[in-house]
């Protein structure tokens, strides 16, 4: 409600009602002592949603930050590096439907096929999630290096949506990331054209 709260009581009662349970759920080891009662960690996404949970609070940091005067700069960097986590978490989802296109079609052109990752070449996922992520962030990025290209025409509409998709993420991302920068020394601006 706008007042600071000192009394170590009164915090802990809140925290208790809010943050807690998210956090011990997320800190536990759950694959560790799932492991000994089941051959399979499958079933423990849930464990990983709760520690994206957990990066809620960055925004809460962040605006808690920028109240203060004083503590612009660390809340400008805050920002920043909820920005590029916010275009690697797209990246992420381009690459997981980018993978999934190259899996469920069954032409013999297909890119996983064409790069030697298709399930039959290589049973290792975090390979195929690499290349995945690879192809999402040098497409995002509009780098575009050529080695890992779409092959079918289900493909090269999906690289066409992520090029343009990209164009649009990267360009309001990184545009914010550079007003952030500028403003970190906004107050020697100041200081320096009243000299």
């Amino acid at each position: 409600d706008g007042f600071m709260v000192l009394e170590p009581k009164m915090i802990a009662k809140r925290y208790l009602k809010s943050w807690f349970i998210i956090d011990l759920l997320a800190t536990l080891p759950l694959e560790h002592i799932m492991s000994v009662f089941t051959a399979s960690t499958s079933q423990f996404q849930f464990r990983r949603m709760l520690k994206i949970l957990r990066m809620l609070r960055l925004g809460k940091l962040a605006k808690k930050k920028s109240s203060g005067g004083g503590q612009a700069v660390a809340s400008n960097a805050l920002r920043i590096v909820q920005l590029l986590f916010m275009f690697l978490m797209v990246a992420h989802w381009v690459a997981c439907v980018w993978f999934y296109l190259g899996d469920i079609q069954t032409t013999s052109t297909r890119w996983l096929e064409a790069d030697g990752l298709a399930q039959d070449d290589c049973d290792c996922l975090s390979e195929q999630y690499t290349a995945a992520l690879y192809w999402a962030l040098c497409t995002m990025t509009t780098v575009g290096y050529g080695d890992i290209t779409p092959n079918t025409t289900m493909e090269r509409w999906y690289a066409i949506l992520c090029i343009l998709l990209g164009a649009i993420i990267y360009s309001s991302i990184f545009a914010n990331v550079n007003i952030l920068i500028q403003s970190f020394d906004s107050l020697g601006q100041r200081y320096r054209s009243q000299m």
